[in-house]
């Protein structure tokens, strides 16, 4: 009897982590990748400082739409251009450090708009890999993808 009820527990488990590892990456893809670059950015005040994503590509079929991108544990919009059958990306991903101030206190009233921390649907991106999101025919599709690093940026 108790190991039954140990195997229905670990059932449930694996259900759950199955549910986490569902995404499937398409190799064939309705467009052409031809370049995919990440460039950091630093700001002139201490802790501002960002990622620039930029991806270039060709033959983009019809109805499709670009939606988000991942990268670092970080969730952004993708900005796009198609013009002439070429097909500009381009991601800003804002890395900045600066710390926000907490609210702790005894009554939990008094800590309203505290954000709580967010974690990434996909952990366990490299250094140089993002995934990008996006639609055809209505159906969300996801792609990997591997980014080379350019020079950084200093604003000052």
């Amino acid at each position: 009897m108790f190991v039954s009820c140990k195997s229905s527990k670990t059932d449930k488990k694996m259900a759950t982590n199955e549910k986490q590892t569902d995404t499937v990456f398409k190799t064939k893809t309705p467009f052409t990748l031809t370049k995919a670059t990440y460039q950091n950015w630093y700001g002139g005040v201490k802790g501002v400082k960002g990622v620039k994503i930029v991806i270039l590509g060709k033959d983009l079929e019809k109805n499709i739409v670009f939606k988000t991108l991942y990268y670092k544990g970080k969730k952004a919009n993708i900005i796009v251009s198609n013009k002439e059958n070429k097909l500009v990306l381009r991601v800003d991903i804002n890395t900045s450090t600066r710390e926000e101030r907490l609210i702790l206190h005894g009554d939990s009233q008094r800590e309203y708009g505290n954000k709580p921390p967010v974690k990434s649907k996909y952990p366990n991106l490299k250094e140089h890999e993002a995934i990008i999101v996006y639609l055809q025919k209505e159906k969300e599709l996801f792609v990997k993808i591997n980014l080379k690093k350019e020079m950084d940026l200093l604003y000052q």
